[in-house]
Parts: C-alpha cells; sequence; structure tokens
C-alpha cells in the first residue's frame, strides 16, 4: 500500500535556509535546510530558539521546498532541529523522494522510525552525551556519527559500534557542566 502525503499535517518549523553544509561527511554539500522546532532533550548549548517557529501545513513546506530547489538549483535537504524525528513522517519523506530529493537528518539519535529512516539517503546520529542510556538509532545505522564531547573517551566511543564516518566535535566550554537535560 502506498503512503499518501497529508498535507494539512502541520509542522513546526525555525527556519528553512539555502547554505553550504559544513560538518561531517556531507561537507561542501548545497543543500536546503529545514530546521525544526521542538527537542526532546535541552541542551544548553543548543543554537536553536525553540520560542520562535512557523507553522506549514504538508503543502506549504512542500511549496516552500520546491521554491528553494528552484532558486537555488538544488535537490539536497537537510533536516535538522531542534529533533526532526519528533515531526518528520513517512508521507512526507516519500513525497519528496519520489520528486527525486536527496534527503538527509541530523539526529540526536534517541528516536526510532524506521518507516523514515529506511527512505533516507545519509544519516547523521548526534548524540548529545555518551550518558543517554537509550540510543535507539544506533542500531539500525551506520553513515555517521558525529559526537560532540567534553574530553575524549575513546574506549567509550569505541563501544558505539562500526561506523563509516565518525567525527568529533568539542562541546562547549561551560563551567557548570550541566549541559542536557532529558525533558520525556
Amino acid at each position: 500500500m502506498k503512503t499518501k502525503m497529508d498535507y494539512s499535517k502541520e509542522y513546526k518549523i525555525n527556519e528553512i535556509f539555502y547554505s553550504i553544509q559544513g560538518e561531517g561527511r556531507n561537507t561542501g554539500l548545497p543543500a536546503i535546510f529545514i530546521r525544526f522546532s521542538g527537542c526532546n532533550l535541552n541542551c544548553k548549548y543548543c543554537d536553536t530558539n525553540h520560542e520562535y517557529f512557523n507553522i506549514y501545513t504538508g503543502i506549504q513546506l512542500v511549496n516552500k521546498i520546491f521554491t528553494f530547489s528552484k532558486k537555488y538549483n538544488t535537490k539536497n535537504i537537510i533536516f535538522t532541529g531542534g529533533e526532526p524525528m519528533l515531526q518528520l513522517d513517512e508521507g512526507l519523506i516519500k513525497h519528496l523522494k519520489e520528486k527525486d530529493y536527496y534527503l538527509c537528518i541530523e539526529t540526536n539519535g534517541t528516536i526510532h522510525n524506521q518507516s523514515v529512516i529506511q527512505n533516507i539517503d545519509w544519516l547523521t546520529i548526534s548524540p548529545k552525551s555518551l550518558d543517554i542510556a537509550v540510543l535507539p538509532a544506533l542500531l539500525y545505522t551506520n553513515n555517521e556519527l558525529k559526537l560532540i564531547f567534553d574530553t575524549l573517551l575513546p574506549e567509550e566511543i569505541k563501544k558505539l559500534g562500526s561506523w563509516k564516518h565518525l567525527y568529533l566535535q568539542p562541546k562547549h566550554n561551560n563551567k557548570d557542566g550541566n549541559y542536557i537535560e532529558n525533558t520525556t
């Protein structure tokens, strides 16, 4: 059975913009960035203002993507956030794949949605802490792991399994060390 897109579904979008990917394996990739608002974690160093967002229906979001795609001559999309896995759905993803878009997600890895993931071209898992006990996404992908760290812990990194690409990114320096709060 074919999954249809729900054109009336609402998405909380912080911003939509065109840029060149500056991180990870896809560095240098011209892309349309869709930054979702909302997250299941509360990272003190997060660069997304979750109080500010626009509501887009599915049809409005698709039309905005098509407009950006034509204007910037790219079919590369990077879903980021916040946590995009809170809002992405199979209908939207399949609709964009049918239009030959190259789809990437950057996720904190705490939410598993196989119907979305199986239709994505590139998945970047960016866990915000090795202390988060359950990272479901680690069980079904090995595209790219972008690890934000305080101090390099090579033994703990080895426990995360085999990855095609592993990137280490230093964490913002915060004196109290309290960077993350689980909000679920």
